[in-house]
């Protein structure tokens, strides 16, 4: 997991240093951005919560999910930044002395001493996370809720209306504190998403939590003959703001405006048909370099988690950018019908390298070390990248980038020796510098140093950073 990612996905900047405080604030970022939604089963994509999946889905999709991603998800996320998480499994709507299967998946987190009862895929939100043993009540959408005993040997989330005066207290959902693996969901899954009693087959539903309500669309399903027949029912849009609902029919051509608008969800029938990755190598060494063996793994890595993606890997060495030269800035400069044969071609070879980074979602970049600085053919990319006016201008606040908003970089440095955090380290910096210019927002390096110093140094090295390579692919 890029974590990243995920705390860009749900917006959150702050402290991630396990505590309560930043548990809840995690919690609650989480509700506010990734919507729940069971949008998936209509369309007969069978769903899939794998650890790498459910990534690709919320995080890279931007996709919401139901109980089993989103907790699923968030879990992941925890463990990543060092808390003590464990799945549960629970039964909605339980009744006393009646067994069936469970049903749905929620998080157990150890912090400051503690259990809390955490979830993010339930379709509502009970406020900071429940302590386990404790009166303490948490409130949240004019509901308050609390864990107390639900038979001998469960626990269960009470809730209780606040809307109406005489309203007791209900359980939600009862649950065990043992702990369970995500294999453990596997055939409740197959239920919600097949089964035709399934709340979930029976109706369309996408919720957001909003900063003061909730945003739901909902449409049930009319059965006949056992073929659920989607355009039959009635899309229904509910807004809640201060405790005060209303409803509204909307049409087709308005729930697709308000999945992008209000949920920022964009579905498309073939998920990630789209992405790209551009990987530029320049090491002389070619089937030989540390680096390129390093990109060609994170190109497999990357098609692992985007099977629909497309992935281009240009060899500068092989396909170079020319040096930079006095007929470069007047080819770049000169209309198009007044370029000399040479400067058309400057021209062209800049713009074919321009184009082929403003069409990528992510650019990787193989940068081994040369006499303390880069390959010569990654050099002549950099100067042919940075044109004033293409893919950057200077404003009176100083330089602002055109070329990669929105767009991730990855930096591969592969060295003979250890030079990161040192001051004969200029590169690090160098490219920091050179990406911010040209409106890179997401900057990472992957450092394999020290690949002249044994073989035993050198085989770590490259293990570290392949590791992390394929964590930044997903």
């Amino acid at each position: 997991m890029n974590i990243d990612r995920f705390l860009s996905r749900i917006g959150y900047i702050g402290n991630t240093e396990p505590s309560l405080e930043v548990l809840a604030a995690l919690q609650q970022s989480f509700l506010l951005t990734i919507p729940f939604e069971n949008l998936d089963i209509h369309r007969g994509i069978k769903l899939d919560f794998s650890e790498a999946a459910v990534y690709e889905k919320l995080v890279m999709q931007r996709r919401g999910g139901v109980c089993y991603e989103n907790n699923g998800l968030f879990h992941d996320a925890l463990k990543a930044l060092g808390f003590e998480v464990e799945f549960i499994a629970a039964v909605m709507f339980p009744k006393v002395g009646v067994t069936v299967r469970n049903d749905h998946m929620a998080l157990l987190v150890r912090v400051e001493g503690k259990q809390y009862l955490v979830d993010v895929g339930n379709g509502k939100a009970f406020g900071d996370p429940v302590p386990l043993k404790s009166d303490h009540i948490s409130l949240s959408e004019n509901v308050s809720y609390r864990v107390a005993a639900f038979d001998e040997k469960r626990l269960a989330l009470f809730s209780r209306d606040l809307n109406s005066d005489d309203s007791e207290w209900l359980p939600r959902y009862a649950f065990t504190a043992d702990p369970v693996s995500r294999e453990d969901f596997l055939e409740a899954c197959e239920y919600i998403e097949t089964s035709p009693d399934s709340v979930f087959t029976r109706s369309r539903i996408v919720s957001l939590l909003t900063s003061d309500g909730r945003i739901t669309l909902s449409q049930r399903m009319t059965s006949e003959s056992d073929e659920v027949k989607q355009d039959q029912s009635e899309i229904v849009l509910t807004t809640t703001v201060a405790d005060q609902a209303t409803t509204e029919v909307i049409t087709q051509e308005e729930e697709r405006e308000l999945l992008a608008v209000q949920f920022g969800l964009v579905l498309s029938e073939k998920a990630n048909a789209n992405e790209s990755v551009l990987v530029l190598n320049s090491s002389i060494l070619g089937k030989n370099s540390s680096s390129n063996k390093l990109t060609e793994h994170y190109i497999r890595a990357w098609q692992k988690f985007h099977p629909h993606g497309k992935a281009i890997v240009r060899d500068l060495t092989v396909n170079p950018v020319p040096s930079l030269k006095p007929e470069s800035f007047a080819a770049w400069s000169a209309p198009a019908d007044e370029r000399s044969g040479e400067q058309q071609y400057l021209a062209d070879k800049s713009n074919e390298l321009i184009d082929q980074v403003k069409a990528c979602d992510t650019l990787v970049v193989a940068a081994p070390m040369y006499n303390f600085s880069v390959p010569v053919e990654l050099k002549n990319a950099q100067d042919n990248m940075a044109r004033v006016g293409i893919t950057f201008r200077y404003t009176e606040q100083g330089p602002e980038g055109l070329l990669g908003k929105g767009k991730q970089v990855i930096v591969v440095h592969t060295r003979g020796g250890q030079f990161q955090g040192t001051p004969e380290d200029g590169i690090t910096p160098m490219f920091d510098s050179y990406f911010r210019m040209l409106g890179f927002e997401h900057i990472k390096h992957v450092w394999a140093e020290g690949l002249s110093l044994g073989e035993e140094t050198a085989a770590a090295a490259m293990g570290a950073a392949a590791a992390e390579l394929t964590l930044l692919a997903a």
